[in-house]
């Protein structure tokens, strides 16, 4: 509970920079002395809102303080985005500060600002991480606590001596929030509705004595044989969804974002479909690599597993077999 202000919908109560400083230094000054327990001690703190362009970026639970450990699946996005970086007041998350544009601000609103990170407790912690970002209306305590080997690497005035030069490597995160963070960001019932949509028009599809029918149902006639397998190929998973007419599937699997709001929840909705005709870890990286999706960021253990991981909750399966396509149709 802050101190002063209570509440970040009181303009007219807030500190300026060098009020804060002073109550730092000397708290019946600003009037909360006899507010501080003798174990308390005060923190200085940031509100955050619509009038600066910061985002504040709260990653709880990703730190072990007893051993250094953080988790292996946020130290990348975490050195990806830059900025300011420091341990949380229980030392046991990650605070970071960047600056987004008003656009990224809005489609930050259209995709959530909350996510779970699907990994076991970090080291001796007992909470499951997860992930808070603030853009407005929120106050953020500072503890200056940096951490140099997850601080900016991306920033031009970025340096990594001391908290003070930290600050100043705050940098413009516009264009890589979203993407960064896109996975954690992906809701179930998001990845759910895509594969239901899926699942819903496929249900006539799953009948292995009807396949000629469901070639001439489907947007485009390829030529081929039609197996059982439970490792299907890249090709032939390519193949029966096209044979399917999953037009998203199509568009993903051809590098198109469609209505998503980054390519990481666009790579996730294109897994949650690959779960749909695949249910394979293995098979889902083959068709995934010989996508037009495939990118550097694929490559990453942490990024390729979590968005694996993330998609999977759908418990929707095909039940068909796999169309083998002969002559030219091979993949695009």
């Amino acid at each position: 509970m802050p101190l002063w202000p209570r509440s970040t919908d009181v303009p007219g109560a807030r500190l300026s920079f060098e009020q804060a400083l002073d109550g730092i230094e000397s708290p019946a000054s600003v009037d909360i002395a006899t507010e501080l327990r003798s174990d308390e001690y005060p923190l200085l703190g940031f509100v955050f809102t619509n009038e600066d362009d910061f985002v504040f970026i709260d990653w709880d639970d990703v730190y072990d303080p007893d051993t250094g450990e953080v988790s292996k699946l946020v130290a990348d996005d975490i050195r990806e985005l830059a900025g300011y970086v420091e341990l949380s007041t229980s030392k046991t998350g990650i605070h970071q500060i960047g600056a987004i544009d008003a656009t990224t601000a809005t489609k930050l609103g259209e995709s959530g600002s909350k996510g779970s990170i699907p990994s076991d407790p970090i080291g001796s912690l007992d909470e499951i991480p997860h992930l808070d970002i603030y853009y407005s209306g929120q106050y953020g305590a500072l503890t200056g606590w940096t951490v140099p080997a997850l601080s900016a690497t991306n920033c031009e005035s970025g340096s990594n001596s001391g908290s003070e030069s930290q600050f100043n490597s705050i940098c413009d995160m516009s264009s890589t929030l979203l993407d960064a963070v896109g996975t954690y960001l992906c809701s179930d019932s998001q990845s759910q509705s895509e594969s239901t949509q899926t699942t819903s028009s496929s249900s006539a599809l799953t009948d292995v004595t009807s396949r000629k029918a469901r070639q001439r149902r489907g947007r485009k006639h390829i030529d081929g044989e039609w197996i059982e397998t439970d490792s299907p190929t890249p090709e032939q998973v390519w193949a029966t969804g096209l044979i399917h007419g999953d037009d998203d599937f199509q568009h993903l699997w051809m590098d198109d974002d469609l209505r998503y709001l980054s390519r990481s929840e666009a790579d996730c909705a294109f897994v949650s479909k690959l779960w749909f005709f695949c249910d394979d870890r293995e098979v889902i990286d083959d068709c995934f690599r010989a996508s037009k999706r495939m990118r550097e960021k694929w490559t990453r253990d942490s990024y390729r597993e979590t968005t694996i991981e993330y998609a999977s909750d759908n418990p929707d399966r095909y039940q068909g077999g796999y169309l083998t396509p002969s002559g030219d149709d091979t993949l695009p």
